[in-house]
């Protein structure tokens, strides 16, 4: 998404990022209700998770302003092309 975002012109890292948040939030709420209703949900695991995730947002969001937006930047794509790569070499 931060990828996507950079293209269509949103070059403000921060703000993309927080843009994606909110993307990812809608999603996930969509699926949550879904497999909610499914009953496909481990609730005492998910609680976990959630509260895992939350804590890693804080975490993250805060250790991003410190560190700077050209680090961030440089770290997304490294990371981007190590998941390419070893999701590359996977299927091969």
């Amino acid at each position: 998404m931060l990828a996507a975002m950079g293209l269509i012109g949103l070059r403000d890292i921060h703000r993309a990022n927080g843009v994606k948040n909110f993307l990812g939030i809608c999603i996930n709420g969509i699926a949550v209700f879904s497999f909610a209703a499914a009953h496909m949900v481990s609730w005492p695991r998910a609680l976990w998770m959630a509260i895992a995730a939350t804590m890693g947002g804080y975490v993250g969001a805060r250790t991003a302003q410190r560190v700077g937006r050209v680090f961030i930047r440089r770290a997304i794509v490294g990371i981007g092309l190590v998941i390419t790569i070893v999701m590359l070499w996977r299927m091969s």
